[in-house]
């Protein structure tokens, strides 16, 4: 499980260099459902996050929506 983590997180590196961040993101998701202890992971969805919202004209809600159910629940997963 670790090993795939780290899978993941290298993935959402190379989506990231490509500028893919919601490939990016999703590949963090993937990582943290098998780590949720991955702090570098959780860095790289955050900047994946902030670019997205950056792409779309810096609308805060979807950003929102998106970190609210993480204070509450696993990462990823809305409440």
């Amino acid at each position: 499980e670790e090993k795939r983590a780290v899978y993941h997180c290298n993935a959402a590196a190379c989506h990231v260099k490509l500028g893919r961040f919601a490939l990016g993101r999703e590949q963090c998701d993937k990582a943290l459902a098998l780590n949720g202890d991955y702090v570098k992971a959780l860095m790289r969805r955050i900047l994946c996050f902030e670019r997205l919202e950056e792409e779309s004209g810096g609308d805060d809600s979807q950003l929102e929506a998106l970190t609210k159910g993480e204070r509450r629940g696993k990462p990823g997963e809305a409440q």
